[in-house]
């Protein structure tokens, strides 16, 4: 059971992750719920199994996405509170979860590829962090950035994330956003995914030598992401993402690809 529902708040953070840039942008509503803005839809994903494996893995995908108001939000980064709403500035405060890894199965149990790369160095343990975020629109460029402190027994360590994406809208019905983000995080946060301790080593049922990952810049990642609205409730959306490791993450014997892909497609329906 602690593995279903890992899973499956993997793949529905997965799928949040995608859609909410094309939902940030959206100006009308289709119906007249002031408050409430609510969108549900199941998709399909194709992701390495985790963060630098050369493996991949087929995922169903729930989609949900919840706003209030414009001011609470169950979005790309967990569930968040929109504190300033500034002309084109906005900015707040949140709370992020963060999935951990198994040495076996994954960021995705039921789906395993079924490696053996890992095997052996333990499991990463999943954390909760707090958040600070903000957002420029410099029209047509928005800037957004964010400071995460993650609190667990493996990972309590710090990422900075900081990205660029062009909302482009090509006709009524059609949505283009291409975007670019780099990711920062401290030796505490990067280490348990990326160092290999001499005990590690010694268990790796691959001989994965010893390595001791510090802090510093861990990827860079080029996404495009395209909403077709079908009509003023259905839509169909497809996002494609390009990551390349870099420093100590695309470094580390854990790392079998320094480059990896992944796709995500869905259909939902707006309320």
């Amino acid at each position: 059971m602690k593995n279903q529902t890992k899973t499956f708040l993997c793949t529905a953070a997965l799928a949040i992750a995608l859609a909410s840039p094309a939902f940030a942008q959206e100006a009308q509503k289709p119906n007249d719920m002031e408050d409430w803005d609510i969108s549900l839809g199941m998709g399909y994903a194709l992701a390495p199994s985790y963060e630098g494996s050369g493996h991949y893995v087929h995922l169903p995908v729930p989609m949900v996405n919840i706003k209030w108001r414009d001011t609470i939000t169950l979005g790309q980064d967990g569930l968040n509170w929109i504190a300033v709403k500034d002309g084109n500035l906005r900015g707040g405060i949140g709370l992020a979860y963060e999935y951990g890894r198994d040495d076996v199965d994954g960021s995705y149990p039921w789906n395993s590829s079924g490696s053996n790369h890992l095997r052996g160095t333990g499991d990463v343990d999943d954390a909760w962090g707090a958040r600070v975020f903000a957002s420029y629109n410099f029209q047509p460029v928005v800037v957004d950035g964010a400071v995460t402190q993650f609190f667990g027994d493996d990972i309590d360590g710090m990422t900075v994330k900081i990205g660029a994406s062009v909302p482009y809208q090509h006709s009524q019905q059609l949505r283009i956003t291409p975007g670019i983000s780099t990711t920062w995080a401290s030796e505490d946060y990067i280490s348990p995914y990326f160092s290999i301790t001499p005990a590690q080593s010694a268990a790796s049922f691959s001989g994965l030598p010893a390595f001791d990952a510090d802090a510093g810049f861990k990827d860079i990642t080029a996404s495009v992401n395209l909403m077709y609205f079908i009509d003023a409730n259905w839509y169909a959306l497809g996002d494609v993402r390009v990551k390349q490791l870099v420093g100590d993450a695309a470094d580390s014997p854990v790392t079998e690809d320094e480059t990896s892909g992944q796709l995500v497609t869905a259909i939902g329906y707006r309320f």
